[in-house]
């Protein structure tokens, strides 16, 4: 559920482009809102001796909504690094391993993030259940590939989100540890794997390589870890616009329409 409660941010988007304004690059403003300003009752705990914190969303969007901030202490902006990716990856390698159904997302700047302060989401969209329901034969094609046509789930939907459920388009590369995949799936996406097994570091290092190029061109960009720790997809982006549809209008959802 969303709540009512929201922080008062200044990244939550233009109604037009400002031409000479970089996106997906801004520095850490100790004057505007940043997690080091939350009350010790929103702080969900610690991690790596304290340099990472786990904070509650004031405005969930899904069952256990919360915030993984690395090192939130050096009020880094929101640009991502390879530090920050493999603290992500070693916490969704560190779900539960009777549900993986747990996400882990990054907004760049430009992309939807509201505060300029190093951080990721960190959701289960499946709730409270914890084994997967019966599959309803309706729920046989959902998914939409780059054409706009509906194809079939391989896999049951508990858990999973539409991206998730995509076909390979291509593949990009392949190294003896990750492969890097395009998606036949409505939004241009990289989908990036390990290859027997893997571990995090390749991982994070195989999401830097990509990353790294969108900031170089400036090109906002949004990533879901997924599968603990095993599956990441990043999604280059126009710009975001503020969108003519209001959240909190009944056909908005409570949800910006990016």
């Amino acid at each position: 559920m969303r709540t009512d409660r929201k922080r008062k941010t200044n990244n939550e988007g233009h109604k037009e482009r400002d031409q000479g304004r970089q996106l997906t690059y801004s520095p850490f403003a100790a004057e505007d809102f940043n997690f080091t300003r939350v009350k010790d009752d929103e702080i969900i705990g610690t991690l790596g001796a304290g340099a990472h914190a786990l904070l509650v969303n004031v405005s969930p969007l899904a069952y256990g909504h919360c915030l993984l901030c690395p090192e939130y202490k050096a009020c880094r902006p929101q640009i991502l690094t390879l530090d920050a990716l493999e603290v992500a990856i070693a916490f969704a390698s560190a779900a539960d391993p009777e549900r993986d159904d747990m996400k882990v997302t990054f907004n760049s700047l430009g992309a939807w993030a509201s505060v300029n302060h190093l951080h990721f989401h960190v959701f289960w969209p499946s709730g409270r259940q914890d084994r997967e329901p019966p599959i309803e034969p309706e729920a046989a094609e959902r998914v939409l590939d780059s054409r706009g046509c509906m194809i079939p789930l391989r896999e049951p939907p508990f858990g999973r989100m539409p991206i998730e459920l995509a076909e390979p388009k291509r593949i990009l590369s392949a190294t003896s540890s990750l492969k890097l995949e395009e998606l036949d799936y409505p939004a241009y996406t990289f989908r990036l794997t390990p290859v027997d097994g893997g571990s995090e570091r390749p991982m994070a290092a195989g999401l830097w390589s990509i990353v790294s190029v969108l900031l170089k061109l400036d090109i906002p960009h949004n990533i879901l870890i997924c599968q603990r720790g095993e599956v990441a997809f990043v999604t280059p982006r126009q710009p975001q616009m503020v969108s003519r549809l209001d959240e909190d209008t009944p056909e908005g959802g409570g949800l910006h329409i990016a």
